[in-house]
């Protein structure tokens, strides 16, 4: 029997307005992280200080469990726990218990950057824990550092991945959102270490959620061009879905040597199938991603209402359900403000955003950044900021360089214009106009580079 398949005593999922029946619950447990992803949560916006949920206004283990509870009578199927990052509960295999305790068995299943899984994999393990599933966007550890806001190291994710497996949490599955001139360097990479381990890689277009990534449809890598790139050096055969609403489009290795997938929700958007909802870790349930509103399931909960009323309550919002943002992209794209944050509500994309923006404070804290990644870093911060509206052309270009200037050793000799993962970067005339003479004399890569600057796209 699938995940998907009611037992025999479990309530028939109720439909939404488009028929889509309510299957599975993504729990977000804590809305505080280890990371400072640029993309989810920047550290200019999310210093040490800043005031996270308490530990009184978060869900506790009890009205979690009591409310997955009531999902799962509904016809809930599947459970995951997110986050923030959901290891940083310390009541984490106290929740887990109680949801693997439930009846009619659902699904459970938890989503982690993968930091703390070497100290965790076995406690959750016992207490109930299914599988798993790593967010890992990158194997160079300078590139992994750009996107964790300098948080944590790639060893330690492969570490905790590796205690995962030994702890039985299998499969397991790990996600890489790619960003194009940002991470594009590291998918052929990634398969080749994945490849014949029994985890399943998972590659992720690069979605527009909450207000704080600046996305941009040129930053998408499409999933037809990734399997292409994949399938010249690996064959692929395509696999059938397992159950209605499985957002990864699957394919196997024609060697036998393992799976990968592909999620293709601003290419191929899937809203159609979408039977996900999500309870924040303050008890809001939000029914799409990328949704602006949550409805207050935590006030019913501690004003007593009985487990019929929250039944009424959630089939009532689920009932009157029309999202599907996906597909309506280009008209929703200019209304984004007051989206709720994905930290929130525990989406599966990562911090892949890399603007250079928000990171020249760690650009300037002395680490010694890559050739590569300084010009990456440049060239996607200055298109960023210029699709931001930031100024003029003079501003946002302005802004990347300054940002850029600790690194002007590293780049000594490098031409940014002809970096073959510069999608986007400004045009050689505005290169010299804002670019600080020292810069340019101390490159003499770029000094020569306006015929070439030519060919890039300016955005």
């Amino acid at each position: 029997m699938s995940a998907h398949s009611p037992t025999p005593t479990q309530a028939v999922a109720p439909g939404d307005r488009l028929g889509r029946p309510m299957l599975d619950l993504r729990i977000s447990v804590i809305d505080r992280c280890n990371f400072r992803c640029p993309y989810c949560m920047p550290e200019d916006r999310y210093p040490r200080d800043h005031a996270f949920l308490a530990a009184a206004q978060r869900l506790t283990a009890g009205e979690i469990a009591r409310l997955a509870g009531v999902f799962v009578e509904l016809g809930v199927r599947k459970l995951r726990l997110t986050g923030g990052e959901p290891l940083l509960r310390r009541d984490l295999p106290e929740i887990v218990a109680a949801l693997a305790a439930l009846p009619h068995a659902p699904d459970l299943a938890l989503t982690t950057n993968g930091v703390l899984l070497k100290r965790d994999a076995a406690a959750l393990a016992a207490a109930g824990l299914k599988r798993i599933t790593v967010s890992l966007d990158a194997l160079d550890a300078d590139i992994f550092a750009a996107m964790s806001g300098g948080r944590g190291h790639v060893g330690e994710v492969l570490e905790g991945i590796a205690h995962a497996d030994r702890s039985g949490l299998k499969p397991i599955k790990i996600n890489c959102v790619v960003q194009r001139g940002v991470n594009e360097s590291e998918v052929l990479p990634l398969v080749e270490h994945f490849r014949g381990s029994g985890q399943i890689l998972r590659f992720i277009e690069y979605m527009d959620v909450g207000t704080c990534n600046r996305w941009q449809v040129a930053s998408v890598v499409p999933s037809r061009e990734l399997l292409a790139r994949i399938a010249a050096v690996h064959p692929l055969e395509p696999v059938q879905s397992a159950y209605r609403g499985e957002v990864a489009e699957r394919y196997r290795f024609v060697d036998g040597s393992g799976e990968i997938g592909f999620v293709s929700s601003v290419s191929q958007p899937f809203c159609g199938d979408c039977t996900r909802a999500r309870l924040s870790a303050d008890g809001q349930l939000y029914t799409c991603l990328f949704g602006r509103h949550g409805h207050d399931l935590k006030s019913l909960l501690r004003g007593d209402a009985d487990d019929a009323a929250l039944r009424a309550a959630i089939a009532g919002v689920w009932g009157r359900r029309g999202d599907r943002y996906s597909e309506e992209r280009q008209a929703a794209a200019g209304a984004r403000d007051g989206r709720v944050e994905m930290y929130r509500i525990g989406g599966e994309l990562r911090c892949t955003f890399a603007i250079v923006r928000r990171t020249r404070l760690r650009l300037g804290s002395g680490r010694v950044w890559s050739p590569g990644l300084a010009v990456r870093l440049f060239a996607h911060g200055a298109l960023e900021a210029r699709g931001a509206g930031e100024g003029t052309s003079r501003d946002w270009l302005r802004r990347a360089w300054r940002a850029l200037v600790p690194c002007a050793p590293a780049l000594k000799g490098r031409a940014i214009a002809t970096n073959s993962e510069n999608h986007g970067v400004a045009c050689s005339d505005r290169l010299s106009a804002t670019a600080p003479s020292a810069m340019i004399a101390g490159s003499p890569t770029l000094g020569r580079s306006r015929g070439r600057m030519e060919r890039c796209p300016s955005g």
